[in-house]
């Protein structure tokens, strides 16, 4: 059985690699790559990208006439920050059809599925129900892949640093190599376990919904999270609107991404919203046109942050994973040492 591994293994784990490989240049391509109404393909987040859907697809409309884009959460993806809940309506904006159809520019900010619905504004039938796949670039979880080396090191070397004391404080029972392969298994499986549990509980809140006073509050994964009104402060409803908002993040401090640009009709008899993923402010400007001349009017929607709960299923399994690099340092400097215990091992590794 032994001798099997040893031919089929290297096969199969590099059949895994190249197959991994091949897997991620696809979506990869496709992150840049226009597909046939999302450009791209499979949007990244945090990226804008053009939803494009000419006047045939649109049954009756033509151009004057005013869409409903609802664009709703389904699925968290693996790992995910999930700042937007699964089944919370993310956007919902009355869109004016111009001479090329549906043309919007469009953002989310994280990854999963959505389901992005285009629906008549008088008689609500649904006139395309589209499914959206937004990925999540290798950076994102770069500084989660030098925390998880760092802890597995650190440690591994402490570990062989105290392995002769551990050693003579161990039964001989769980000194064997046996043992310790089991409970290095055993902790890095549970500590993967934990890991992939949901990291964001939903609190409720500590303080009231928003209210008159305009108190909105970033939506952080809460199901109950209430998204903010778009209400322009002026008489005029239809015009050309642009939603954005400065990032703060390390990688992207400063830069400005724009959540939703595109020409809008009857933003206050639709009760337009946005759910607010984050905490700061949201910048909104609305270009409209009157008597051939052209208005600018701009409002500020203001995010407050919540606190989630400490994420006790992550720290449980960093805990664990730190236990096995620990043990693992143990037995590598145990099977390699001169003592009467590191004969034992190598006695009992012999066929």
């Amino acid at each position: 059985m032994k001798n099997r591994w040893l031919i089929f293994g290297p096969f199969l784990m590099s059949v895994f690699l190249l197959g991994t490989l091949a897997l991620s240049v696809h979506y990869y391509r496709e992150s840049f790559l226009p597909g046939p109404v999302f450009s791209p393909g499979h949007p990244r987040l945090q990226r804008p990208f053009d939803l494009r859907l000419p006047l045939p697809e649109l049954g009756n409309s033509k151009p004057g006439d005013v869409v409903r884009v609802e664009i709703r959460k389904n699925r968290n993806a693996f790992f995910s920050t999930a700042y937007y809940a699964p089944g919370s309506l993310v956007l919902k904006l009355p869109v004016q059809v111009t001479s090329c159809g549906v043309c919007i520019r469009l953002s989310l900010w994280d990854a999963g599925s959505y389901q992005v619905k285009i629906q008549n504004e008088q008689s609500g039938t649904t006139l395309v129900d589209l499914p959206l796949t937004v990925i999540a670039p290798f950076s994102l979880y770069r500084n989660d892949l030098i925390l998880l080396t760092a802890i597995l090191v650190l440690s591994f070397f402490s570990g062989k640093a105290v392995a002769s004391i551990v050693r003579s404080i161990l039964p001989d029972r769980l000194a064997s190599p046996l043992v310790h392969r089991t409970l290095i298994a055993a902790f890095v499986f549970f500590a993967l376990g934990l890991s992939s549990l949901p990291l964001r509980a939903n609190p409720p809140l500590d303080h009231t919904p928003p209210d008159s006073s305009g108190t909105l509050h970033e939506s952080e994964g809460r199901p109950d999270a209430a998204p903010a009104l778009i209400l322009p402060p002026s008489q005029e409803t239809s015009g050309v609107l642009k939603i954005s908002h400065n990032m703060d993040s390390w990688t992207d401090y400063g830069r400005s991404l724009t959540f939703f640009e595109g020409p809008v009709k009857n933003l206050v008899s639709s009760s337009s919203s946005l759910l607010l993923p984050d905490d700061g402010r949201y910048f909104l400007t609305f270009w409209t046109s009157d008597k051939n001349q052209t208005r600018q009017i701009s409002w500020v929607l203001r995010a407050n942050p919540v606190s989630p709960p400490f994420p006790w299923t992550l720290y449980a399994g960093l805990v664990l994973l730190s236990f096995s690099g620990f043990l693992a340092g143990t037995y590598h400097f145990g099977s390699r040492s001169d003592s009467p215990s590191g004969t034992r091992y190598q006695a009992e590794l012999l066929p």
